[in-house]
């Protein structure tokens, strides 16, 4: 899963669910991995949930929520969902069948993918119509995630790390290597932001 500053290693084994942060080489921070465990797995028509015992609330039952599990390129881990504690499994298995809100969520790329993720274009070969190409992509996550943010009045992590998400996204979404941080992001922007066409893409974004 790709931070602003590196790299998460995330998994779910048979009992448990790990994650530890990387440098962008893939090699462990200094940090300690965490380890939590779960109850069971639960698949519904458009999610599988993840049900485990409230880190709040140990008497009550809450889900990590995976969503777009139809390759083992990647799935996403739901970030719109509401954070609901229930006092029995059941309930809370109920509450997801009802909800129909479209999800959006961190790419949590598979470790078998990797190698294919590095092997796609360069951002450094990204061009001025490229980067525009991704503007458009990216812009059109702002709009459906604020749009849904506001309907529901859900927050989408911090403001850094939601923003961050987008711009890795947009960046597969159109043939680039998502592996990134803000070191290797903010040249091209740097490189691209003064372009005239740009600067109206972004200008026509900001009056809608």
């Amino acid at each position: 899963m790709v931070n602003r500053s590196g790299l998460i290693e995330f998994s779910i084994t048979k009992d448990s669910i790990k994650n530890r942060q990387l440098f962008s080489d893939f090699t462990p921070k200094g940090k300690p991995g965490q380890s939590n465990g779960y109850i069971k797995t639960v698949k519904l028509n458009d999610r599988i949930l993840v049900i485990s015992k409230s880190q709040r609330d140990t008497t009550k039952f809450s889900a990590m929520t995976l969503i777009n599990l139809t390759d083992k390129k990647y799935f996403q881990m739901a970030w719109n969902i509401q954070d609901t504690l229930t006092n029995d499994i059941e309930t809370l298995i109920q509450i997801h069948k009802n909800d129909r809100r479209q999800l959006f969520g961190y790419y949590v790329f598979s470790e078998h993918y990797v190698d294919s993720l590095k092997r796609m274009k360069s951002i450094d070969s990204l061009s001025l119509a490229d980067f525009k190409k991704y503007l458009t992509v990216y812009l059109d996550k702002i709009k459906l995630t604020e749009k849904d943010a506001e309907k529901y009045n859900t927050g989408y992590l911090s403001g850094f790390t939601y923003n961050f998400q987008l711009i890795s996204q947009s960046l597969y979404d159109i043939g680039f290597n998502p592996l990134q941080n803000t070191m290797t992001i903010d040249p091209v922007y740097k490189k691209y932001y003064e372009d005239p066409e740009v600067k109206n893409i972004l200008d026509n974004a900001k009056q809608k």
